[in-house]
């Protein structure tokens, strides 16, 4: 439906697209305990399949064929008969990486596809209730946030530069959400952090991480979307002056949109939040972890000074510092030391 300055709201017509077929995007090819080896395996020089098994709590067989399954995957090697090491992450995983990006652009593409032949099909009269479109800053806001007070399980969000919205869903409404028990997987696209000379957004990431959700960096997003519970997008329509979003519950549009978070999410950078796991014990601070997941995702030194409220050379000294605790001599191998040490939590659900 269309939607006035004034509030009201118009059905908007039904796009052709019933038939389309459930895209989707290539998945990440380790399942779940496969990549929990792979961590195992990280922390170490080597290791046999009975050590890992014991360390892992699984049968000796399963963990001799998740290791098979890393080594023809590129991401460990077999150095004697029962001796594995693991491959630094940056050379097992990039041209991993690299497919799944191209099947990203290629997703992408396909709902940029969808959206204009419900664009192409307002001409045709008849009324959708799949399809909402909602124009304005005030109305789009309080239309998220009630989507977002509604929604049971799961909100996942792509935010990323320019900002229109003034600040996060919920800063413009500081009473309580009706519904606290739906979970947050919120993507950061590197450069707003650049970017925002305000507060609300870091706010609300803190906010976000002391709450138990899930915080991550991506060097960049190829759009702007909120799903709600799986079943309801919401993304932006291309500029053509006041603020417009799309609100969809098209099952094809929204499996589509679901894929490409997913890829994305895979490849991003966490942010640290306390989930229990266990931790070096001459581990960084919680904000030296902060500051860790802000430079792995690609931040300048002066951007995260910024966003930690703290001096430039206080970032710089305690980048020097991290990488002495690291004893490593560059930025990228503290990096990947940082992920191998679990000074940048992954996704606990992994």
């Amino acid at each position: 439906m269309t939607h006035s300055e004034s509030g009201e709201t118009e059905r908007a017509p039904r796009a052709d697209t019933e038939s389309t077929p459930n895209p989707s995007l290539e998945t990440n090819p380790l399942d779940p305990a496969t990549q929990h080896l792979y961590r195992l395996l990280l922390s170490r020089t080597e290791a046999t399949a009975g050590q890992l098994a014991a360390e892992a709590a699984i049968p000796v067989t399963t963990a001799q064929h998740q290791l098979e399954n890393l080594v023809r995957l590129g991401m460990a090697t077999l150095i004697t008969d029962s001796h594995y090491r693991a491959q630094a992450p940056e050379v097992a995983l990039g041209a991993q990486i690299g497919r799944q990006l191209d099947a990203v652009r290629s997703g992408y593409g396909v709902l940029q596809e969808l959206l204009e032949i419900y664009r192409d099909g307002n001409h045709a009269g008849s009324g959708s209730t799949r399809w909402e479109s909602v124009t304005g800053q005030a109305a789009i806001q309080t239309r998220l946030w009630k989507l977002e007070s509604s929604a049971e399980r799961l909100v996942r969000n792509f935010v990323k530069s320019p900002i229109v919205l003034e600040g996060p869903i919920n800063s413009r409404h500081p009473e309580p959400r009706p519904n606290q028990g739906a979970h947050q997987q919120i993507l950061y696209e590197r450069g707003i952090l650049n970017d925002l000379d305000d507060d609300p957004h870091m706010d609300y990431l803190h906010q976000c991480l002391e709450g138990g959700d899930e915080v991550r960096f991506a060097a960049q997003l190829p759009v702007k979307l909120v799903l709600f519970d799986d079943r309801i997008l919401a993304m932006p329509e291309p500029p053509t002056g006041q603020p417009r979003v799309l609100i969809t519950s098209h099952p094809p549009i929204v499996a589509l949109a679901v894929a490409l978070f997913e890829q994305l999410w895979m490849s991003s950078v966490p942010a640290p939040h306390d989930d229990g796991l266990p931790r070096d014990r001459h581990a960084p601070s919680e904000e030296d972890r902060l500051l860790l997941s802000l430079l792995i995702a690609g931040l300048t030194d002066q951007a995260i000074a910024t966003r930690l409220g703290i001096g430039l050379r206080t970032v710089q000294r305690r980048v020097r510092e991290l990488m002495n605790l690291a004893e490593v001599d560059t930025r990228i191998q503290l990096g990947w030391q940082a992920a191998r040490r679990n000074w940048v939590i992954p996704d606990p659900r992994s």
